[in-house]
């Protein structure tokens, strides 16, 4: 309920007035459909992609917390293709950004906000049942949403 409200972002506790003004003034960002959603064959593919997208955010920010640049290389390059074949091209380009800075070394610096990018697009991805092509379909929640422990913050 609180995804399709558009909450979905996070604020740590204690937080100020001020945190939480900024935080609700941020440009709400649309969910993110498939560009395939209307294609039934397609559903089923769609949602079990959605569907194992927390895990993959997770093994993500695990690599990338624990320095493991080959292994965030792998994880980063299957996404994109993953993504574009299942008709979420913005995670296929976002993940190329990575790629360009992982081909030269593993900097955090350089990493952090493509990475929060990244992550930030997983969690607005929906499955295609609850595109408007299926009105009959009921809500249904996006699986990458919400932090991990450790995970970089939410910007």
């Amino acid at each position: 309920l609180c995804l399709e409200a558009g909450c979905d972002k996070y604020i740590a506790k204690p937080y100020s007035k001020s945190d939480l003004s900024a935080l609700l003034n941020l440009p709400r960002r649309e969910p993110l459909i498939s560009s395939l959603a209307g294609d039934p064959s397609m559903t089923d593919l769609i949602d079990a992609f959605v569907g194992d997208l927390t895990g993959r955010v997770r093994m993500i920010e695990e690599a990338f917390r624990a320095h493991d640049a080959s292994s965030l290389e792998r994880l980063v390059r299957n996404l994109k293709g993953e993504g574009s074949s299942y008709g979420f091209e913005p995670i296929s380009e976002q993940s190329v950004k990575i790629e360009s800075i992982l081909r030269d070394k593993f900097d955090v610096k350089l990493l952090e906000a493509p990475l929060h990018e990244l992550l930030d697009v997983c969690r607005l991805v929906r499955a295609s049942s609850t595109s408007p092509a299926s009105p009959s379909s009921g809500p249904s929640e996006n699986p990458a949403s919400g932090p991990s422990p450790g995970s970089p913050p939410h910007h």
